[in-house]
């Protein structure tokens, strides 16, 4: 798939920043990053067994989030999970192809 994508922020809000961490063959990896602490919160990535996104914290270190942190992320991963599951060229077209 190679878009070209990986940096791009395609989320962002007073506390997270999301961004295309890496690409696969039919399916993106986000960054999650905190604006406020300025450190890795996990990742948004694709579960074949799950048919979904899902988020995984980071494990190298502790991490708490606030409820409208929460919010934001799980707001994003449901919002890509509708998109993948709508229709995969929607979101070449309108994330992909808006660089």
């Amino acid at each position: 798939m190679k878009t070209g994508l990986i940096g791009k922020v395609v989320y962002e809000d007073e506390w997270v920043e999301i961004y295309v961490s890496a690409e696969n063959k039919k399916t993106y990896v986000f960054g999650v990053h905190s604006k406020s602490s300025d450190c890795k919160l996990g990742i948004i990535q694709w579960y074949p067994s799950w048919r979904n996104y899902a988020f995984e914290p980071v494990t190298e270190y502790k991490i708490e989030l606030s409820d409208r942190c929460q919010l934001a992320i799980g707001g994003f991963t449901m919002w890509v999970n509708a998109q993948h599951k709508m229709d995969y060229k929607w979101w070449k077209e309108n994330v992909v192809d808006k660089k």
